[in-house]
C-alpha cells in the first residue's frame, strides 16, 4: 500500500537490474495476488504515452501468476490496442504480442476469453494478420497462437463439441503455412519462423476432427507438408554443407511430426469421412516418401518418421497390410532403433490376424535376430518378441524355438558383461517376452515349452541374484 512504481523505476537504469526488479515483481504478485494489478495498471496508464512505451508495458508480463482472471482480463484489450496501432514501432508490437502469449500461457486461453471484456474473434483476426509482420513481431505472434491452442488441450480430450477456436482453424493453418514456406533458393535453411510448426502442431492436436471443415483443413495441411517434405528429401542427393545437412534433418523432424499428428487426428474419426478414404488412396505414395526419410543421417528424424509410419498404419488399419512390402525394404538392422522396433510391434498388433501379411513376419523376426547383437537394442528387441507373440497369436509358434534360444543367449551374455544397469533392463525384457508368449500361444505343447523355459529362467535368475 502506498507503493509508487514510478519512484522505483526511475532509480532502475541498468537493464540487468530491471530484470531483477521484474523477477521480484513476479514473486510479489504470487503472494499479493489481486492487490498488485491496480498498482501496475496505474503505472502502465501513466507511462503509456511517454517516450518509452515498450518499457511501460513490460511489467504486465510479470504479474500473470497469482491474480484472478477477472483482474487480469483488462490487460488483454490494452495489449490488443497496442498491437493494432500501425504507428507503434515493431519493438512495442513485439513486446505486446509476447505479453499476450504469456497471458494465454499462464492464465489459460479458454479461461480468459470467457471474460466479457475480451473480444476473442478480434484477437484471432489480429494474430492471423500479424503473422505476416516483421520477424521480431511475428515470432511472438506464433507463440501466442500456440498458447491459445494449448489452452484447449484438456477440452479436446474430454469433449467432441466445437470450441471458440473452431472457426479460426482453417485461417490459422493457412497463415502459418504461408509464414513457414520453404524458400526456393535456399530450401534447407531453417526459416526464422520455425516456431510456426509448433503452433501448427498444437492446432492440429486440439482440433475437432468430427467437423467436416476441420477434416478438410487437415487434409489440405497434409498435402502441403507432403510437398515440402518431398522437397527436403530430394536434397539428400545434393552436395550440402554441414549446416544445410543439419537443417535438412531438423526440417525432416518438423514435417514428419506434423504429418504424424495429422494422420492420428484423421484416423480418429468415429465415422467414415472423406479423410479416411483420402489416407487410404494416398497411403502408398505417402509411405514411399516416409521410408526415404528412414535413410536420413539424423537419428531423431528416423525416429520421428517411424512414428509417422505408425500413425499411418493406425489410421488406415488392416488396409496397411498391402503396403508392408514397401516398409520391409527399409526394415533392417542398420536402421533399427527402440522407437522403430516399438512402431513395428504396433503394426503387428494392427495386422496380426491378416493372412496376406504372414510372409512379413519371417522378415521382421530375421531382422530382430540379427539386431539383438547390439547391446543398445537388446532390451527393446527382447520385449518385442512378447509383443509380436500377442499380436500374431498361433502364427508365432514356429518362432518359439529360435526365440527361446535368443533369450538364453541374452541372459548368459548380460551375466558375462557384468553391467548391472544393462542387466536389469535385459532381465525385465526377458520376462516381458515370456509373458507375451504365454499370452499369445494357444497350443498346449508349445505353451509347455515356454513355461518350462520361464521356470528355468526364474530359477537361474534367483541363484544369480543370491550370488551377487
Amino acid at each position: 500500500e502506498g507503493v509508487n512504481l514510478d519512484d522505483i523505476w526511475e532509480q532502475v537504469e541498468d537493464e540487468s537490474v530491471q530484470d531483477i526488479f521484474m523477477t521480484c515483481l513476479g514473486l510479489a504478485t504470487r503472494t499479493m495476488k489481486d492487490k498488485v494489478v491496480p498498482l501496475v495498471m496505474k503505472f502502465v496508464h501513466e507511462n503509456i504515452n511517454g517516450p518509452s512505451r515498450m518499457m511501460a508495458i513490460y511489467p504486465l508480463g510479470f504479474i500473470l501468476e497469482g491474480p484472478s482472471v477477472n483482474q487480469l482480463a483488462p490487460v488483454v484489450p490494452l495489449l490488443v490496442r497496442m498491437m493494432e496501432d500501425p504507428q507503434e514501432g515493431e519493438g512495442v508490437r513485439g513486446r505486446a504480442a509476447w505479453i499476450l502469449g504469456r497471458v494465454f500461457e499462464l492464465v489459460g486461453a479458454n479461461r480468459i476469453i470467457k471474460n466479457e471484456v475480451v473480444d476473442f474473434p478480434r484477437i484471432m483476426t489480429l494474430l492471423i494478420k500479424m503473422s505476416k509482420d516483421v520477424p521480431q513481431v511475428s515470432i511472438e505472434v506464433y507463440g501466442a497462437i500456440y498458447f491459445i491452442a494449448r489452452g484447449y488441450r484438456e477440452d479436446a480430450k474430454s469433449t467432441s463439441k466445437s470450441s471458440e477456436l473452431t472457426p479460426f482453424v482453417k485461417p490459422l493453418i493457412d497463415a502459418l503455412l504461408s509464414a513457414s514456406e520453404l524458400v526456393k533458393e535456399t530450401p534447407f535453411r531453417i526459416p526464422p519462423c520455425a516456431s510456426t510448426y509448433k503452433a501448427l502442431s498444437e492446432i492440429v492436436r486440439v482440433s475437432n476432427i468430427e467437423e467436416l471443415e476441420i477434416s478438410d483443413a487437415l487434409i489440405g495441411l497434409m498435402s502441403q507438408i507432403f510437398r515440402r517434405l518431398s522437397t527436403v528429401v530430394k536434397g539428400h542427393g545434393e552436395a550440402m554443407s554441414s549446416d544445410e545437412r543439419k537443417n535438412c534433418g531438423l526440417l525432416e523432424v518438423l514435417h514428419c511430426g506434423l504429418l504424424e499428428l495429422s494422420m492420428k487426428q484423421l484416423g480418429r474419426s468415429n465415422f467414415e469421412v472423406e479423410a479416411a478414404f483420402t489416407l487410404r488412396d494416398s497411403a502408398s505414395c505417402l509411405l514411399l516418401l516416409l521410408c526415404r526419410v528412414l535413410t536420413s543421417d539424423n537419428p531423431t528424424a528416423r525416429d520421428r518418421v517411424a512414428l509417422a509410419i505408425g500413425a499411418l498404419a493406425h489410421a488406415i488399419g488392416c488396409h496397411f497390410g498391402q503396403h508392408m512390402p514397401i516398409l520391409l525394404q527399409y526394415f533392417n538392422v542398420k536402421r533399427l532403433s527402440p522407437v522403430y522396433i516399438g512402431v513395428m510391434c504396433s503394426i503387428c498388433h494392427i495386422l496380426g490376424k491378416e493372412e496376406e501379411v504372414v510372409p512379413s513376419w519371417d522378415h521382421i523376426m530375421e531382422v530382430l535376430y540379427k539386431g539383438i547383437q547390439e547391446l543398445s537394442l537388446q532390451p527393446s528387441i527382447l520385449s518385442s518378441f512378447g509383443e509380436i507373440a500377442v499380436a500374431i497369436g498361433d502364427k508365432f509358434e514356429k518362432y518359439v524355438p529360435p526365440v527361446l534360444e535368443k533369450l538364453r543367449e541374452a541372459e548368459a551374455a548380460h551375466l558375462k558383461l557384468g553391467d548391472e544397469d544393462h542387466g536389469s533392463k535385459v532381465r525385465e525384457s526377458i520376462f516381458k517376452a515370456y509373458h507375451g508368449m504365454m499370452e499369445g500361444i494357444n497350443d498346449p505343447k508349445c505353451g509347455m515349452k515356454v513355461g518350462m523355459a520361464l521356470y528355468e529362467f526364474i530359477e537361474d535368475d534367483q541363484s544369480n541374484t543370491k550370488r551377487r
